[in-house]
C-alpha cells in the first residue's frame, strides 16, 4: 500500500460521520420519491423532466422485451424484423434520455440523432399497441 493509498483510505474512515449526517436530508426525500412512485406510479422527481423519465422507462421496457420476447406482431415476417424494429426505437430514445441528451454535437450529427429520434417515436406510435410479450 502506497501512501497515497493509506492517505485515501484514511480519508474515506475519517469522513463516515460526515458523510452519514449530510446525507441524512436525502435519505428522508429518497424515501418520499419511493413511497409516491409506489403510490401512483411516478413521483414529483419524474415530472420534473418527464420527458426523460418516459424517454429511461422506455428504453428499459424495450430492453426486456428484447431479451425476452417470445412472439412478434402477426404482420411482421420474423422475430429478428421485429427485434430490429426495437432497436431502432430503443437507440432513438437512449438519445433522448439521460447523459446522451446533453453531448454537444456538430450540425450533421444532431440532424442525424433528430432522424433516429422521430423514426423511433414514428415507431412507437405504430407499434405502441405490440409492446407486449
Amino acid at each position: 500500500m502506497t501512501t497515497q493509498d493509506f492517505r485515501d483510505t484514511l480519508e474515506d474512515i475519517l469522513l463516515i460521520p460526515y458523510r452519514w449526517w449530510h446525507n441524512t436530508g436525502r435519505y428522508a426525500l429518497d424515501l418520499k420519491h419511493y413511497y409516491q412512485r409506489a403510490k401512483r406510479g411516478y413521483s414529483y422527481r419524474d415530472c420534473w423532466s418527464l420527458d426523460t423519465h418516459l424517454a429511461e422507462v422506455i428504453v428499459g421496457g424495450i430492453g426486456v422485451l428484447r431479451e425476452k420476447s417470445h412472439g412478434y406482431p402477426g404482420h411482421l415476417g420474423s422475430m429478428g424484423e421485429w427485434d430490429a424494429i426495437l432497436a431502432q426505437m430503443q437507440e432513438g430514445f437512449v438519445l433522448l434520455g439521460g447523459e446522451e441528451k446533453w453531448r454537444v454535437k456538430d450540425d450533421a450529427e444532431r440532424r442525424e440523432d433528430q432522424e433516429k429520434i422521430d423514426r423511433a417515436k414514428s415507431l412507437l406510435m405504430r407499434y405502441f399497441e405490440n409492446l407486449w410479450d
